[in-house]
């Protein structure tokens, strides 16, 4: 394991600093709802033209996969608290 690797976990706050899977997210800040071996599930902010739902864990448009070499933490910054959408939200 690299002794230098970042760890995330659910509920960091993050920004973006870069480009993942073809998608600029330098610049936009969010909050960890999901983590994987190669990715973080990001729940932006804002909405943003092309990002989703990761699976139904936040509203449309808020979601994206994140490479983590593409996100930093946050520092001093408060969580956004949020509801996880109803399957009406999603589908309706």
């Amino acid at each position: 394991m690299n002794e230098e690797e970042i760890f995330f976990a659910k509920g960091d706050r993050i920004v973006g600093t870069g480009m993942t899977d073809g998608v600029d997210i330098t610049g936009l800040v969010g909050t960890v709802v999901d983590v994987q071996t190669d990715s973080v599930g990001v729940r932006f902010d804002e909405k943003y033209t092309g990002f989703h739902t990761l699976a139904g864990k936040v509203e449309f448009g808020h979601g994206y996969w994140c490479e983590k070499d593409t996100i930093q933490h946050l520092v001093d910054t408060p969580a956004v608290e949020f509801d996880a959408p109803s399957v009406m939200d999603l589908y309706g």
